[in-house]
Order: C-alpha cells, then sequence, then structure tokens
C-alpha cells in the first residue's frame, strides 16, 4: 500500500504548474517550502499546495509510517492478540501515514481484528491523497475523513474512539498559537479521561527546549491524565531513535533500530530527498478502565 501511495504522488506532482504558490517558478522547490513551514518558527505558512503535499509524501511517508509502526507495535497494545473491534480517531491526519501504517502492520502479521479510521483535519488540500489511501485500503467502507473539529464530532454522536493518534499534530498546531493549543491539550486531556478506555499515540519531533517545541508538552499531557484517571489506571510509555545525523535527546527508551521499515526505490530517494531514518519522540499512554474521581 506504501509504495502505490507513493507512485501516485509521484505520478501527481507536477513542478512547473501554473497557479500554484510558487506559479511553478523553477528554483522554487518544494523541499523549501517545506522547510519554511517546518523550521521556521516565525512563518505563517501552511500547507496550501497541492504540488508540496504530493512532495511531503514522497519524501516523509515512509518515515512517518515506520515511526507510527513502532508504537503500533509495543506489546503493551496488543494488538497481534487483538480479537475486538479497533476505533481509531487521528487528529490532524494529513495523508493519513498512520493509517497507511495501520494496514501495512495488519498485511504483514496477518492481523484479522476489525477496525474504523476517522481521520480529522481542517486543511483540504490533502484531499485527493486522503482519497486515495481510502480507495487502496482493505476496509474502505470503515475509514472516514471529517473536515471538522474532533471535539465538535464526537460532541453529536454515540460512536467513541478507543484509539487516538496524534502524528506530527502537536508541532503543527504549536504554530498557530499558545492560546489555541493550550486550550486543545486541555480538552483533548479531559476526552481522553472521559472513555471507557483508550490508548492515546503521540509521535512528533523529538525536540522539548521551549513553549514552541512539543515534546515539551508531553509530561503536561501525561501529567493531567493521571490526576483524572488515577495512577492505577495509566500507562506511560516513553522512546525515541538515534538520529545519525546531529544530537538527540535521550527521551525514555531507545529504540532498538532506527532505519525506515519500507523499502524506498532510489528513484524516489534521488528525486525527493527521502527521509529513511526515524528520529521521532513518542508517548503512549493507556487508559485500562473506567475511573472517576
Amino acid at each position: 500500500m506504501i509504495q502505490e501511495i507513493v507512485d501516485f504522488c509521484d505520478n501527481c506532482f507536477s513542478p512547473y504548474e501554473k497557479g500554484s504558490s510558487c506559479d511553478g517558478f523553477p528554483l522554487m522547490t518544494c523541499e523549501n517550502c517545506l522547510k519554511e513551514i517546518h523550521f521556521r518558527k516565525d512563518s505563517t505558512r501552511q500547507y496550501d499546495c497541492k504540488n508540496m503535499c504530493y512532495w511531503y509524501v514522497c519524501q516523509d511517508i515512509y518515515r512517518y509510517a515506520s515511526e507510527m509502526a513502532w508504537l503500533l507495535h509495543d506489546k503493551e497494545l496488543g494488538l497481534r492478540t487483538r480479537n475486538s473491534p479497533l476505533n481509531i480517531c487521528s487528529i490532524g491526519c494529513g495523508p493519513c501515514s498512520e493509517l497507511i501504517a495501520i494496514e501495512e502492520y495488519r498485511h504483514r502479521y496477518g492481523l484479522t481484528f476489525e477496525y474504523s479510521y476517522i481521520g480529522f483535519d481542517i486543511n483540504q488540500v490533502w484531499q485527493p491523497i486522503q482519497q486515495k489511501v481510502i480507495s487502496l485500503s482493505a476496509s474502505p467502507g470503515a475509514i472516514k475523513i471529517i473536515n471538522g473539529d474532533v471535539f465538535k464530532y464526537y460532541d453529536n454522536v454515540k460512536e467513541r474512539p478507543n484509539m487516538i493518534i496524534l502524528n506530527y499534530m502537536l508541532s503543527d498546531m504549536l504554530r498557530n498559537g499558545q492560546e489555541a493549543f493550550s486550550a486543545f491539550v486541555d480538552r483533548l486531556c479531559s476526552f481522553v479521561a472521559g472513555l471507557p478506555s483508550c490508548a492515546l499515540l503521540i509521535n512528533d519531533i523529538n525536540r522539548g527546549v521551549d513553549e514552541a517545541d512539543p515534546r515539551y508538552y508531553y509530561p503536561r499531557i501525561k501529567n493531567q491524565i493521571v490526576r483524572k484517571c488515577g495512577r492505577d489506571n495509566v500507562i506511560d510509555l516513553h522512546y525515541h531513535f538515534v538520529d545519525s545525523m546531529k544530537s538527540f535527546y535521550p527521551y525514555g527508551t531507545q529504540r532498538a533500530k532506527s532505519d525506515i521499515l519500507f523499502t524506498a526505490p532510489d528513484r524516489i530517494v534521488a528525486r525527493y530527498n527521502t527521509n529513511t531514518e526515524c528520529h521521532s519522540a513518542q508517548m503512549t499512554i493507556i487508559k485500562m478502565k473506567e475511573h472517576t474521581k
């Protein structure tokens, strides 16, 4: 599945297309636009160009899906022996790299548990990629993409997730201001505490120096959920990968290896400077049972 979505994005990518943000100007590569979003803290640039999104997938999807696969494989989640349905809520789903990881993981280990997936993202620029992912899925009827607020959605339906995924969502949301971000974190923790049971999976940049960095908020999220649910009802797990390219922070347990778990073709790596090593900081919080405090 992962190679099919990369091939789709590679075929759709039109670097000199007029009407894009760079208006097809040859010197304005998508990689430069992505660096502006990812590394310039003062930038207001958004994912606003379909070519940039196609490039993003070809450059990063192997890495992001690999990082998510490591989280899914943790024995505390018990996915290898699961029989009951998994109801997944992905907040800020973008190109749905976590859905790709789930599909690849189930296929690799021959797992048969049913699952549903609801991805939330207010940015509709990802729609062509999202629809292609759905079409390639083994369970397309179990997948929904909602272009709206996650909490408003669950306020109006009876269904509830038992797995919530934030895959590079915190770092993206932090760019839009502290007030909205803090309100989101508070609402998220209350939402998790109100569920009968739930696994919260967070995968993001391994950076936590100050309030502009995602890992800075990992302890706050964990502590809020523990206070609401009780220490005995919460398992929290923390991980990092070795970064062979630069210094890294040893957050929690070191993963056994950092190589991507999928083979990226040489032609894709050469054209898109594809990331072939995992670098994130990861936190899993498992609320085991109902608890009222």
